[in-house]
């Protein structure tokens, strides 16, 4: 497993959500090294609403989550450039993990996924603005797709992007009922790497920095990485000076591999945990090649350029 920035727990009990004595789950036999790390163990704090769990508590948590990222950016203003290691590794230091109790682990089957988690497992938390029940609503899933449950609904402001990653914390039965359940050791603050999931059809007229005149190109890449402070949304990092900042680029089959360590790194997953990832967005590709796609133009109109031929159709 690749390391991860906090320390994990090594008795997977639900002890923390009853503040009861619970009867640990089954684990695999843990190395001498995680044996050590286990003496020293911190128990991680759990994710609290900033305020009630009402429409307005909602609305004060995307307030609270707001400043917070703003007071990141306004420390990260003061910090001398750094590569995309570095940056993404003072954002770890800086926004410290919280532990977050799984909601709804009971319904449509989800009792076997729970008791088939592994301890340090990665999940993947997805807002979820279609759901039926709560707009807000948040699905706890692992990389492959399966929903384990949700963020509790007083907790849900707490995230300000589309997807959070984390990994499973505590693990464990409640002796009375022999309900499983889980923690989530999660960063809401720490922007995710995530792959976008494009379909088919689009592919041709997503990449702009191809379809766009270069002076078009040029103008809206120079004042994106002004708004940005020219450091990179997702790592801190810089380019090697301000007139060569980080950018984004597609990638091609000879920088897969450099491809797959970066989403490893950012994210803190093995291999494995990488190409689960990837497989789940070949499903959700999958989907969205069977739905009806139309291009919304209007960011680019907002900015005075002309649309191109080629990607105006597409909006038709």
């Amino acid at each position: 497993m690749v390391p991860r920035s906090y320390m994990r727990a090594a008795t997977y009990s639900y002890r923390d959500l009853w503040s009861r004595i619970c009867q640990p789950c089954n684990t695999l036999p843990r190395s001498v090294e995680s044996q050590r790390r286990s003496q020293t163990i911190n128990r991680l704090p759990r994710l609290r609403p900033i305020h009630s769990s009402s429409t307005r508590g909602y609305s004060s948590s995307v307030e609270g989550a707001t400043a917070a990222r703003d007071d990141l950016n306004r420390q990260l203003s003061s910090e001398t450039p750094m590569t995309v290691l570095e940056g993404r590794e003072w954002l770890r230091q800086n926004v410290q993990p919280e532990a977050l109790r799984i909601a709804g682990v009971t319904f449509e089957g989800r009792q076997e996924l729970i008791a088939r988690l592994q301890p340090d497992q990665a999940l993947m938390l997805q807002k979820e603005p279609d759901n039926e029940y709560d707009p807000n609503a948040i699905k706890v899933m692992t990389l492959s797709g399966s929903v384990l449950g949700y963020v509790p609904r007083d907790l849900t402001g707490r995230f300000p992007y589309d997807v959070t990653f984390g990994h499973a914390y505590h693990i464990g039965q409640v002796p009375d009922k022999g309900t499983w359940g889980a923690l989530v050791a999660v960063r809401p603050q720490l922007p995710p790497l995530t792959v976008d999931a494009f379909p088919d059809r689009l592919l041709s007229s997503v990449n702009l920095s191809s379809i766009l005149p270069k002076d078009d190109w040029d103008k809206l890449s120079q004042e994106t990485c002004r708004a940005a402070r020219f450091r990179c949304a997702i790592s801190a990092g810089q380019g090697s000076d301000r007139v060569t900042p980080v950018v984004c680029q597609e990638v091609d089959d000879k920088q897969r591999q450099t491809a797959m360590w970066t989403l490893q790194a950012m994210n803190e997953w093995s291999i494995m945990e990488a190409e689960e990832y990837l497989q789940y967005l070949e499903g959700v590709i999958q989907q969205r090649n069977e739905m009806e796609w139309r291009l919304d133009m209007s960011w680019l109109q907002s900015k005075g350029l002309d649309i191109p031929k080629i990607i105006k159709a597409e909006s038709m």
